[in-house]
């Protein structure tokens, strides 16, 4: 006898549920705090002299001449440039600059190569002013350089890069959660659905099996010369079927669907279907099974499997029927299980 505790079965089942809703609600999130181009992260990194305009030996990049009267100079930023390594990747910058030898009041201006020169100054220097530094973050031209301006006199400057930006930062984070989309976004509710033409006519033999009692029948199967069935709805009577039942590794089996047709009246003996796993050693177990009701017509039966997580590894599963009365016919038989793509553990 088969106890069946559907409690225990429906508080799981809606546990796992519960837990990929929630994930999935998670998963199902979007990082819109942001468009894609401001987007960023940061990464510091050891001080490095990035140019120095200054005559050697203190020059450091192509320019040794200080910048004059509204002269501009524009300084590659990412690759190998001066003492530094930027990866290509690079959208902004973070720099020390110095303004050094100031021959008359100014302003220098730190910007993107690519971009106009902006209204704005990042350092104010005065004639024959001590060297003069400030912190500039700036962002980086499609090509990866910026550029400096100054507006009166002479003056030499020098750059040390202690960061960089990339664009890494809600991106990446979207990069995850669109994974974790694909990963848990399908039903966690799968099925296995089998019809009379899956199934393949067995030997009818009587045979005692351990755990079923020397009472109850089964059969030694084995399979008859081109003989396979040809229709959905197959005739039972006097004929045992058997089907391999190919379910995912992992997967948390919960119930038994039979529909069979039985037009009998309600004394005739009547089918059940039998869900067992075949061990390598030859030991049968069998995990669930269902007969049809008293009632005449098409019936559709459930028996709850407790439980039981599938591993094929110690075991094939098969899908056993036999019916000992004409006018008995199999129409389907339905797995229900639990799958998320990942090993279930059962309770």
């Amino acid at each position: 006898m088969i106890t069946i505790r559907l409690r225990s079965v429906t508080w799981f089942a809606a546990g796992i549920v519960i837990a990929l809703v929630a994930v999935t609600v998670f998963a199902g999130l979007r990082t819109t705090a942001a468009s894609p181009d401001q987007e960023t992260s940061f990464t510091p990194i050891t001080p490095c002299r990035l140019f120095d305009t200054r005559p050697a030996p203190d020059n450091v990049g192509p320019r040794n001449t200080p910048l004059g009267t509204d002269d501009s100079y524009t300084q590659q930023v990412t690759g190998a440039n001066g003492d530094c390594t930027i990866p290509a990747e690079a959208v902004g910058i973070s720099l020390n600059v110095t303004a050094v030898n100031p021959t008359a009041a100014s302003f220098i201006t730190v910007y993107p190569a690519d971009a106009p020169l902006p209204l704005a100054s990042n350092i104010n220097v005065s004639a024959g002013q001590s060297p003069t530094p400030n912190k500039v973050d700036v962002k980086l031209s499609t090509a990866g350089a910026i550029a400096l301006y100054n507006k009166f006199g002479t003056v030499d400057v020098l750059a040390d890069v202690v960061g960089y930006y990339t664009p890494t930062g809600l991106e990446q984070i979207q990069t995850q959660l669109d994974r974790l989309n694909a990963i848990v976004m399908p039903t966690p509710l799968g099925h296995l659905t089998l019809s009379g033409v899956d199934f393949i006519p067995t030997a009818f033999t009587q045979r005692t099996q351990g755990g079923l009692g020397s009472s109850e029948w089964f059969n030694v199967w084995a399979r008859t010369t081109g003989d396979r069935l040809t229709t959905d709805s197959y005739p039972l009577n006097d004929r045992c079927l058997i089907a391999p039942a190919h379910l995912p590794q992992g997967a948390l089996v919960i119930a038994m669907r039979f529909v069979v047709e039985d037009t009998n009246s309600a004394s005739d003996a009547a089918p059940k279907m039998e869900l067992y796993r075949d061990t390598p050693s030859g030991n049968l177990e069998l995990l669930a099974a269902t007969d049809t009701s008293t009632d005449t017509g098409v019936n559709v039966l459930t028996a709850t499997v407790i439980n039981h997580v599938v591993n094929n590894a110690t075991g094939t599963y098969l899908l056993y029927t036999c019916g000992y009365q004409a006018n008995v016919r199999l129409h389907q038989v339905q797995l229900d299980y639990l799958y998320a793509g990942f090993q279930l553990t059962p309770l």
